[in-house]
């Protein structure tokens, strides 16, 4: 669709896709300006339900129009066939990005981001609608690096509920309120959780909970108490701390009564205080009792029928586990008394090894960087491979498939120009990871072809043995042409 025309806007290039649409920055005719243009494809718009929920995502956001951490909606209707919305462009990327890039976020800049946010889904409340997706990738950044609330997709009004099949909430799981888990209506205080959530992962750096799969996710929501934030960040602000805990509370009274609360707490935050205790603090959040957790699963697996006889066997085969593990444990044996007059015995503890500061490795990597450049542009394709580990991931695909493609353009192009620009090294805090983000512009030529191209460019570097190599390439095409 690049190039064409929908409804008074003229498509440039794509920003993204998702499962509710294709997002696209164009350019609105009158009056003159760049927007987002979120547009249906034809491919769903036959789905009635897609299609409502696309529209309703338009209404919702055009309702809340006015604030300045929503993104605005300028308008909105259908092409032949084509339904689509234009709404502020957003050009600062989003907090999922940006915590993919930093790790955690300096504590102060992380409750400027949630306070704006909690004031924001404020309004949304006040106007009686509830995001239920609140999670980093729909919080976008603009130009002046404000937050920005997007993707209202599955918002709906506080008096509506939407369940999948299985009786689950739609939501994302990481970031879901116990009461989306469990399928029971929820209110403004259902997003406040979602955002501590992400202020959690925002100051710790890490998720709240360490889950493989979308169910366990679900239950440790109900059931289980997370570690205080402390724990991760040991010079985090006690008030902080005690705002991201009252947020996870599980039940929405014990949590603030609206986003206007949460915001007022994290403006009157005395940065000059005391930290959070960084263990032994004890919990604020309950535990929830058996019984509820095995409500939740029934709530969650909704349909799904168990046998009484395998529940039994399950039951048994844990009495007789339990059983077992206290016996092995009363009949080991009890250790020897050692004489008192003989002094123990200490093992010499090897010199710990020493670690090159950042600055050094930084430089060791802008180096390797202009190798992986550098032999690229003068088709040294032995030397381009060997800056990638064996079993480094470049841009999906492995070092092995990536050199025969390369061989080919090697021959396709035989003359080729390669800069990089906006270049940032972020090594990590264990020391043995690091991050590298810039702009590739890349031209090459043949005498029957020639292409050009620029993206944003990712490699994720690994410390092996002393050396440091890359271990992904990321990909992201900002413009592209070929003669």
């Amino acid at each position: 669709m690049l190039g064409e025309a929908i409804g008074g806007f003229r498509i440039i290039r794509e920003l993204g896709r998702g499962g509710m649409g294709i997002v696209y920055e164009a350019e609105q005719r009158s009056p003159r300006r760049h927007v987002a243009l979120k547009v249906l494809p034809p491919e769903l718009a036959h789905n009635s339900g897609v299609a409502a929920r696309f529209r309703e995502e338009a209404n919702r956001m055009a309702q809340l129009d006015g604030h300045p951490n929503i993104a605005t909606v300028y308008a909105a209707g259908e092409e032949d066939g084509t339904a689509y919305f234009a709404m502020q462009v957003l050009t600062g990327g989003d907090l999922e990005q940006r915590m993919h890039r930093e790790g955690r976020l300096e504590q102060k800049e992380a409750a400027e981001i949630a306070a704006n946010v909690a004031d924001a889904l404020d309004h949304a409340h006040r106007q009686g609608i509830i995001h239920r997706d609140i999670k980093p990738a729909n919080i976008m950044f603009n130009a002046q690096g404000e937050p920005v609330v997007t993707d209202f997709g599955i918002a709906k009004a506080a008096d509506e509920v939407r369940m999948t099949l299985t009786g689950m909430s739609v939501c994302t799981p990481e970031y879901a309120s116990p009461e989306q888990v469990k399928g029971n209506p929820v209110d403004g205080r259902s997003d406040l959780y979602s955002l501590g959530v992400v202020l959690y992962r925002m100051v710790c750096g890490r998720p709240l909970f360490d889950c493989a799969n979308p169910m366990t996710w679900a239950l440790k929501h109900i059931s289980e108490a997370p570690q205080p934030p402390g724990v991760w960040c040991p010079q985090l602000n006690a008030q902080l701390q005690a705002i991201i805990l009252k947020c996870l509370q599980k039940e929405p009274s014990d949590r603030f009564a609206n986003g206007a609360e949460m915001a007022r707490a994290l403006h009157s935050i005395d940065w000059a205080g005391a930290c959070a205790p960084a263990v032994a603090l004890a919990p604020t959040v309950a535990v929830a009792t058996p019984a509820v957790a095995v409500t939740a699963v029934d709530t969650i697996w909704r349909g799904v029928y168990i046998p009484i006889r395998w529940q039994q066997l399950i039951a048994a085969a844990g009495l007789i586990c339990l059983v077992v593990g206290i016996t092995l444990v009363l009949s080991r044996p009890k250790p020897v008394a050692v004489s008192r007059l003989v002094p123990p015995v200490s093992q010499p503890q090897p010199p710990p090894l020493p670690q090159p500061p950042p600055a050094d490795d930084e430089q060791t990597i802008r180096t390797m960087q202009e190798r992986w450049r550098s032999s690229w542009v003068n088709h040294d394709l032995d030397g381009h491979i060997s800056c990638f580990w064996p079993d480094a991931n470049i841009d999906g695909t492995s070092r092995d498939s990536y050199r025969v493609y390369q061989q080919k353009e090697f021959i396709r192009q035989p003359t080729m120009e390669v800069t990089i620009s906006n270049l940032s090294i972020r090594p990590s805090a264990t020391g043995d990871t690091a991050t590298a983000t810039f702009v590739q512009h890349f031209r090459g030529t043949g005498p029957r072809s020639q292409y050009e191209s620029e993206g944003n460019v990712t490699h994720t570097w690994s410390k092996r043995n002393g050396e440091w190599r890359i271990s992904r390439e990321d990909f992201s095409k900002i413009s592209s042409h070929g003669h």
